[in-house]
């Protein structure tokens, strides 16, 4: 047995021998979708039927100064279908990354299913005076933009995700500690595979508020790469402001920003607009896949291949139990698009369903040629979906 599951048995032995409160949570859950047929050029996409089915247990238990996390899922899927590989929007790609070490992801394949597990959260957070400090597998999210953070780089969810209620844990030491009402510092590494320092990274964060603009500078350093981005987020009037923007240095270099502005509407409305720069893109799309900063999609967190983007986002609570969303992504450099729609409905306290859709325009063609696979936009190749879900909280 390896080191980190000897400490991982140590530390739940101690944890059940001196727990002041505990609780156990959890979930079930089951996506049903259909992907539409769709011919792009020398490739058929066929019409397919998914489900994917999800168990994650969650213990928590907590004292007076400390607290600590485990989260485990496993995930069946399964198609009309041969498996096709790795899905945008059933998270099915490897999560690896930024963990010292891990479970096997794929724990059963088939031609049409395939078996997925995941140790998502095992941490320990003490308090310790001002400090807070966490140790071991824990959600990090840096960055402070409303749908796509340029500093938000370790694992964050891309954008055509159905499920992002749990964001993908990485391995980290984390010290939090407050510099007064409105202040804080956030410091720590985050680990690579086996902890080796060409794969992990340090990062520092201060965050402060000067005449009620919450302000945020951010520091990311790996061996062959440095992060710097800054953040501001304010009001005016009844509307919300932000941006924030990041520089990539090192073996790759690039620029990332997003400003934007949101607001209500109605008693329970809101919307909000987006403009997103990603430098690590492409302007020509005949070389989306052939891109020039490959590290930024691995290491980085970007997902999106071109520069320009205009995002939108749309939600409304139409009753008690009844809520709708939608959120739309315009490619500026190809004109395609991204548009997605859901409705979600809660029928007790531990039962809801969502119904939703998914559509994807542009130039659908995909070209095969000498030099590789050619996309004729980023969008437009991506069959249209259409998903129900039902989840069940315990």
């Amino acid at each position: 047995m390896k080191a980190w599951r000897w400490a991982l048995l140590v530390g739940l032995c101690i944890a059940h021998a001196s727990w002041a409160d505990e609780t156990f949570s959890g979930y079930l859950k089951n996506f049903s979708l259909v992907q539409f047929e769709q011919t792009n050029g020398d490739i058929e996409i066929p019409r397919q039927a998914v489900q994917e089915s999800s168990l994650r247990l969650m213990w928590e238990p907590k004292g007076l100064d400390w607290s600590t996390e485990f989260h485990y899922e496993i995930q069946g899927l399964f198609g009309s279908r041969e498996w096709m590989g790795d899905s945008q929007l059933l998270r099915t790609g490897a999560q690896g990354r930024y963990r010292f070490d891990d479970l096997n992801a794929v724990f059963a394949s088939g031609k049409k299913s395939r078996g997925q597990q995941s140790l998502d959260r095992a941490n320990v957070r003490l308090a310790r005076g001002a400090w807070d400090i966490t140790l071991g597998r824990q959600a990090l999210s840096l960055g402070s933009a409303r749908i796509i953070s340029p500093t938000d780089v370790f694992l964050p969810f891309d954008l055509r995700v159905l499920d992002t209620e749990y964001r993908p844990g990485v391995d980290a030491i984390r010290f939090e500690r407050s510099l007064g009402d409105l202040s804080m510092i956030d410091a720590g590494w985050i680990a690579g595979a086996e902890g080796k320092p060409e794969e992990s990274a340090w990062f520092g964060r201060w965050i402060t508020n000067a005449r009620g603009v919450d302000l945020a500078a951010t520091w990311i350093e790996r061996p062959d790469y440095r992060l710097a981005g800054f953040a501001a987020n304010g009001a005016a009037g009844q509307f919300g402001l932000w941006w924030e923007a990041a520089r990539v240095s090192g073996r790759e270099s690039y620029w990332r920003s997003s400003i934007g502005i949101d607001g209500g509407f109605a008693a329970t409305g809101l919307w909000m607009l987006e403009l997103h720069y990603n430098g690590a893109g492409e302007q020509d799309v005949s070389r989306y896949l052939a891109t020039e900063h490959p590290d930024a999609y691995q290491n980085f967190g970007v997902f999106l291949l071109a520069r320009r983007y205009v995002l939108a986002g749309l939600s409304a609570q139409l009753s008690g139990v009844t809520s709708i969303a939608a959120q739309a992504i315009l490619n500026l450099d190809d004109r395609s698009s991204f548009f997605q729609a859901s409705v979600d409905r809660y029928l007790s306290d531990a039962w809801s369903v969502q119904a939703g859709y998914y559509r994807f325009d542009g130039d659908e063609e995909i070209a095969i040629t000498p030099a590789g696979i050619e996309l004729g936009s980023e969008f437009g190749w991506n069959p249209h979906v259409v998903y129900v879900g039902i989840r069940y909280y315990f």
